[in-house]
């Protein structure tokens, strides 16, 4: 795996310019994948709100789904939230080199993913490209935060082993690689959590990545990333009597 950063000027709020933004991405190989940081993107879509008119409390509330209200943690009062199928401090609320604004998550990132993925498809001729969307948050136990992937577009976001069969034989019952947040992991590494100026990473040469070459419903590309809650380890959890209803 290759990944190169792209450095750019500031994008500012209320509202900059996601074509600028694009610019900034040189001519792409086959079979590229090119990496986004929502932060940016949501500038430059105009999802940002003026810190003055609202506090950081309300407008979590007002933009989760679930809280885990009133358990604050860290200087900055980071609380635990769900966001649809998210489960995200402050429901994403960014306000880290945002100049005076609160930064949202996308409306809809897989939209932004698939728009993105069609004007640099058509810009360079190519037939298969990735575009991902990150967002970082923090792991339980560890320190600091890792990139994952909000949104992916342009490839399966992960390898399902169904089916398959291990080095000594015994089928695999229901086991995946997930492809879409290792990338984005890897390439937040690169691209960094503070004054980088560094929202981009070019990703080439990863191997077991299943490229679509044509476009698909955003309803079959979000099958391939999310869980039915049935399987999912965390459900207990999420659905425990814990959480409290919030505004949303």
């Amino acid at each position: 795996m290759n990944i190169k950063q792209i450095k750019t000027r500031k994008f500012l709020p209320p509202k900059d310019d996601t074509s600028a933004l694009l610019s900034f991405i040189p001519r792409l190989k086959e079979k590229s994948i090119v990496v986004v940081s929502s932060k940016v993107l949501s500038i430059c879509e105009g999802n940002t709100i003026p810190i003055d008119t609202i506090s950081h409390e309300k407008l979590v509330a007002s933009l989760a789904e679930k809280t885990l209200e009133p358990v604050r943690r860290g200087k900055n009062d980071m609380i635990l939230t769900q966001v649809g199928n998210l489960l995200v401090e402050s429901a994403g609320v960014d306000i880290s080199n945002a100049n005076g604004y609160y930064v949202l998550l996308p409306k809809d990132p897989y939209a932004s993913a698939q728009s993105i993925w069609r004007a640099l498809k058509k810009r360079d001729r190519l037939k298969h490209l990735g575009v991902v969307i990150t967002d970082s948050h923090s792991v339980p136990r560890r320190k600091g935060a890792i990139s994952f992937a909000l949104a992916a577009y342009g490839f399966r976001a992960a390898n399902v082993y169904q089916q398959q069969h291990d080095i000594f034989g015994k089928k695999f019952h229901f086991t995946a690689t997930n492809v879409a947040d290792s990338i984005a992991a890897a390439a937040g590494l690169v691209m960094g959590e503070g004054n980088e100026s560094t929202p981009i990473a070019l990703v080439s040469d990863v191997d077991n990545v299943k490229f679509f070459g044509r476009a698909l419903p955003l309803r079959t590309v979000r099958r391939y990333s999310w869980v039915h809650p049935d399987l999912d380890v965390y459900t207990p959890l999420l659905r425990a009597s814990i959480w409290q209803n919030s505004g949303k």
